[in-house]
């Protein structure tokens, strides 16, 4: 996981002023910039050129944004006690601090990592709410995430005995080593990166695209969730070189570690980012189609006629196409919920070179419901 920060200084090499520091600062500045720019352009573009509501998704990416920048901000702080130069440049009077500041970086790191994850499964219980199983899946990796969350928070603190010479080494007592725990808990977090990332590739493929069109969805979800390749590469600087992570006597780490310390902090941000790509592409197109007035307006624009079908989900007990050239299926005694974000086909603004997926679902005797991809297309604004 996150690499621990120095915590002692031992003055028994030679001086050497070298500082990694400023370069730390500017990385988390640039990291507090950029998502934030990419969240608040994705709420804009969410209230002016999408017909959907603000949903889960959009509260636990807010929440990731917080930690994420609670996260770079320990770092920089960090970097006031030592964090990037040798260890034994460190004052020992940091000790303390330089302990309590890993613990909580410790702490918002494995919260902004993990809501991130909830952000993802939420918008595929929003896009994909027709299918009851999918559903269910969602939710049962939900509570697995939220399980392996626990364990990021606990571990960190719990590894001394007493619990209070966790964040104070001179109380007598004795800490285990975390390496075996930084690894273990990197597999675990690629592995549910992975998942979620692979989840969304299934149910793209059985829409009635082009291979091409296919293939371009699955990229937007796999970039959208980009996070998981962030989460590889750190473990492969893990894996290659697994002293770094060592505090013992003798070890760099304030030094060491910046390198992966690098990487740590990309992650959150780097996810945020990706997942803002779709909305952000929205309001782009919104503002080419229909000039950049219409970046200050909630107006939908409609056009008389549409060329463009959109495709549907092949159902294999009957189809019927509507006006759009949807699937519709045959009536079904299965209810599934109806998502805050169908729209009936019917009530659909006709849009210009609409390209949008759509999977048909039904509820008691309601037909034409409709699941709606057009976040991720960008062209329905």
């Amino acid at each position: 996981m996150a690499p621990p920060m120095p915590t002692v200084g031992i003055p028994t090499k030679a001086p050497d002023y070298s500082d990694r520091g400023p370069n730390i600062i500017a990385c988390a500045v640039i990291l507090l910039i950029v998502p934030s720019v990419a969240v608040i352009i994705r709420l804009w573009s969410r209230t002016v050129a999408s017909r959907s509501r603000f949903w889960w998704d959009d509260f636990w990416l807010l929440i990731t944004l917080l930690f994420s920048h609670l996260y770079l901000i320990m770092n920089i702080w960090g970097v006031s006690l030592g964090l990037g130069k040798h260890q034994w440049m460190v004052p020992l009077t940091t000790i303390k601090p330089n302990l309590m500041n890993l613990h909580l970086g410790l702490t918002f790191y494995g919260t902004a990592i993990t809501v991130m994850k909830l952000s993802a499964l939420a918008l595929y219980a929003r896009l994909f709410r027709v299918s009851t199983r999918v559903q269910k899946f969602l939710w049962a990796l939900g509570i697995f995430v939220i399980a392996f969350w626990m364990v990021l928070l606990v571990v960190p603190w719990t590894n001394c005995t007493p619990l209070k010479k966790t964040i104070n080494p001179l109380v007598p007592g004795k800490c285990t080593t975390r390496i075996g725990y930084y690894i273990t808990a990197g597999v675990f977090n690629l592995i549910l990166d992975f998942v979620i990332l692979l989840t969304p590739v299934p149910l793209i493929w059985r829409l009635t695209l082009t291979r091409i069109k296919k293939i371009q969805v699955s990229l937007v979800f796999l970039l959208g969730y980009g996070s998981a390749f962030v989460s590889l590469t750190r473990l492969i600087i893990i894996a290659k070189k697994p002293a770094i992570l060592s505090a013992a006597p003798g070890s760099d780490p304030s030094w060491d570690t910046v390198p992966l310390l690098y990487v740590s902090m990309l992650e959150a941000p780097f996810g945020i980012v990706a997942l803002c790509g779709p909305p952000v592409n929205q309001i782009i197109n919104r503002a080419r189609n229909y000039g950049w007035r219409s970046l200050l307006s909630t107006r939908q624009y409609h056009s008389p006629t549409t060329s463009d079908k959109a495709p549907s989900l092949e159902h294999p007990n009957g189809s019927g196409s509507t006006k759009f050239g949807l699937v519709r299926r045959k009536p079904s005694n299965k209810s599934l919920d109806k998502s805050l974000f169908s729209t009936q086909a019917d009530e659909m603004p006709e849009v210009p070179n609409i390209q949008q997926a759509h999977l048909s679902t039904q509820r008691g005797g309601h037909q034409g419901e409709y699941l709606e991809l057009g976040d991720l297309s960008g062209k329905a604004a």
